[in-house]
Parts: structure tokens; C-alpha cells; sequence
């Protein structure tokens, strides 16, 4: 039976925001919880909350968030979500076409991220008094806006950026969708930690591999076997499928020592089983893999190039890009500062743009438990004025 995961969000959310809860104060806010659910709710069919398997590019991200009701980070994202579609809203009304745009890509979670992030920017804009126009054209092109800082109008474009997709993250996950669609067709489940290696190099015939390892695996689970802890483990030339019983200090040993493997997935059982309530396992994945600061540049340096054709016609241009990391399997290309390379981004720009052409990176962590934002801008000497002005600009 397919899982509402809107609806089992709201269902632990209450346990973790309730007045009988165990640790006082709750660490949820209840009010809090129901504002989230509410709003999700109206905006999207049921249908949304619905986990499917799909590529890393189609993952819908706000169900990403929701199977992770303990994650502070996660909440805080949930939340900031909520509070664009308000935005949305409230000027729809004066931006009609916006209202088209929203309903035709519900279905296309990936494009839709890049529309809520238009929605920060505009919002964002909006906070710190500037002046933007959203209906604009310029020849036969569409403007995703334009806006009006210190005596100039700049057009203004925004993109969301994740790393590129490498064989061996899109095996993973390939493997991860895989596992979790098994889960949810068990009749029978208990507490468990799996963990996978693979051999290197990785190769697209290990996914036919790995489907076979992981059928066997359940057929042999549902078999009945005398009373004993849950251990199986296959080791070969593929590389180690391993799955043990899932306790918390099972999972402190796998997580000091994850980086050995490729995958690690955990069925956690409900932390509070309540008496007429359907209480559902969790699903957790953790994935591992290398990606260079090469790869990182490259895919970066295409999608400017990409914007910057688009409108190449067209002087005094604001390119907003946004790195949005959150506990997904699609993943931010700058989710750690070191995936950051000022210098090389820099070098980049003054090679590539002209003088009235402005970059502005939105990097947003919701990793831990207190979300962070920041703001960085490359621009030529003439506009450092303008690049202090955007860099302090207030985030609600």
C-alpha cells in the first residue's frame, strides 16, 4: 500500500509536539506543525506524497523532508517552503501567469525547486525595499524579472544548482529506490541496518546485479528461520550486502565507520507505538561518494553559460544561483565550504562577463538544526557598490 508521506509526517510530528511528550519541552512546536500541514495540504494533491521511484534529477525534495520528522534542519526547510507559498499567495493575484507556472510543474518537482527559488528571490527582493517587475519582456523574451538597484534596472534570472550526476551516485540511488520499494511491500518488517559496498569501478550492470542480491535478501527474510538475531551477509566479487539488527548502538558503531561503504540504509522502527494508531517504520539512507572540485566547476561553469546565452542581448544582467543543501539524495554543489572555490569562480567571471553583469550565489544549509543562509557577489569594481548592497541584504 502506497504511504501518504504528508500524512505520516503530520502523524510523528504530533507525537513530537505533544504536551505528553516524554522530554519537556516538546521538540516540536504544534502550532508549528499544523501551519506546515495545512499549507502543504491545500497547495498539493495527495497524489504529491506519494514516494515513487525516479532518477536523482525527478526526486521531489519536499518528500525528502518529510520523512525526516526528527531532523530540526528539515523543519526549518519545510517551513521556509511554507511561508513562499504564502508569499506566492498573496501576489498571484497581481501576477496571474505565476498561477499557470505553479500548476503545470507540480508534477516536475525539479523544475518546481527553480520556481520557488524565483519565489525567494522575489521575496527576498521585495524584504529589502527593491523595487522589481515581474511581468517583463524585453524584444521576444520572457524575463524571469527585472529589478531596479541603486539608478539602474538589471534583468535578473535564477537557477538552483546540484553536483552533476555521476555514475556512481546515480547507481546508488538507483539501488537505494530499489531497496525502499521492497520495504514498503513487506508484509513483515523489523529494525535493520543494511550496508553496501560496491567494488570499483562502478558499472551500469551492477544495478541488474544489485536488484538480484536484494530480491534474494527478501526471500530469504520472509523464510522461517529458528529465533536469532537478524544477520545476512553476502560478500563476493560485486562487492558486500550486509544487514544486521537495527539497535542504537549499531547504529553509533555504522555511523563511526561509514565511510567504508557505498550505502547505508536503516529501518527504524516507531520510537513510540501508540494503541490505535498505524505506526510506521522509517526509512534512512546514507550515501558516500567522491566528486572533485573539477566536476564541481565544470557543471557550474555550463549552467552560467547556458543563462548567460540566453539573454546575451541584453546589458545590465543579475544572475542569481542558489545551492540549497538539505538531507537528500539530490545533492547542493556547494554543500560544504570547501565546494566553494571563490578564486576559481572569480577567474571565471572576469573571463567570461562584461562589466554591467552581476553573479549572485544564495547558498541555504539546512543540514543541522539552525538553518543559515548566505550571499556572495562577483561583479566588476564599477558595481562593488551595488555588491555590498545585495551582500547585506536582511533574510527573513
Amino acid at each position: 500500500m502506497a504511504i501518504n508521506l504528508l500524512e505520516s509526517w503530520k502523524q510523528e510530528a504530533f507525537l513530537l509536539s505533544s504536551a505528553l511528550y516524554k522530554h519537556q519541552p516538546a521538540p516540536l512546536n504544534r502550532k508549528g506543525v499544523q501551519s506546515i500541514y495545512n499549507v502543504l495540504k491545500r497547495t498539493f494533491p495527495v497524489n504529491f506524497f506519494i514516494s515513487r521511484s525516479t532518477s536523482i534529477s525527478d526526486s521531489n525534495w519536499i518528500n525528502n523532508l518529510l520523512i525526516q520528522p526528527r531532523h530540526l534542519g528539515s523543519i526549518n526547510a519545510l517551513k521556509d517552503i511554507c511561508i513562499l507559498i504564502t508569499f506566492y499567495e498573496q501576489v498571484v493575484e497581481k501576477v496571474p501567469a505565476l498561477e499557470k507556472r505553479f500548476n503545470s510543474l507540480k508534477a516536475y518537482p525539479s523544475r518546481l525547486r527553480d520556481f520557488f527559488f524565483e519565489l525567494y528571490t522575489y521575496q527576498l527582493l521585495l524584504y529589502n525595499k527593491i523595487r522589481i517587475d515581474v511581468n517583463a519582456e524585453r524584444g521576444n523574451q520572457t524575463l524571469e524579472g527585472l529589478c531596479e538597484l541603486g539608478d539602474k534596472w538589471f534583468m535578473f534570472e535564477c537557477k538552483t544548482l546540484t553536483i552533476p550526476n555521476l555514475t556512481q551516485l546515480d547507481l546508488q540511488y538507483y539501488i537505494t529506490t530499489s531497496l525502499i520499494r521492497q520495504i514498503q511491500v513487506q508484509r513483515q518488517i523489523t529494525g535493520m541496518i543494511g550496508m553496501l559496498k560496491f567494488n570499483i569501478p562502478l558499472k551500469a550492470k551492477l544495478k541488474h546485479i544489485y536488484d538480484k542480491k536484494i530480491k534474494e535478501f527478501w526471500q530469504w527474510f520472509e523464510k522461517p528461520k529458528p529465533v536469532a538475531p537478524l544477520h545476512y551477509k553476502i560478500e563476493d566479487g560485486d562487492g558486500l550486502f550486509e544487514v544486521i539488527p537495527y539497535s542504537q548502538a549499531s547504529r553509533i558503531e555504522v555511523d563511526q565507520n561509514q565511510e567504508k561503504y557505498h550505502v547505508i540504509f536503516m529501518v527504524i522502527p516507531p520510537f513510540m507505538v501508540v494503541p490505535g494508531i498505524e505506526n510506521h517504520y522509517r526509512v534512512q539512507v546514507q550515501l558516500h561518494f567522491a566528486l572533485s572540485q573539477n566536476d564541481i566547476q565544470s557543471k557550474l561553469q555550463e549552467a552560467l553559460r547556458k543563462k548567460r546565452r540566453q539573454h546575451s542581448g541584453i546589458e545590465n544582467r543579475i544572475f542569481f544561483i542558489q545551492s540549497e543543501a538539505i538531507n537528500e539524495l539530490s545533492i547542493a554543489i556547494f554543500r560544504t565550504a570547501n565546494m566553494f572555490d571563490e578564486k576559481q569562480i572569480e577567474t571565471y567571471y572576469f573571463e567570461k562577463y562584461g562589466e554591467t553583469d552581476i553573479l549572485v550565489f544564495i547558498i541555504r544549509d539546512y543540514t543541522t538544526d539552525v538553518a543559515c543562509t548566505r550571499i556572495k557577489v562577483f561583479c566588476h569594481p564599477t558595481n562593488d557598490h551595488l555588491k555590498e548592497q545585495i551582500e547585506k541584504f536582511k533574510i527573513r
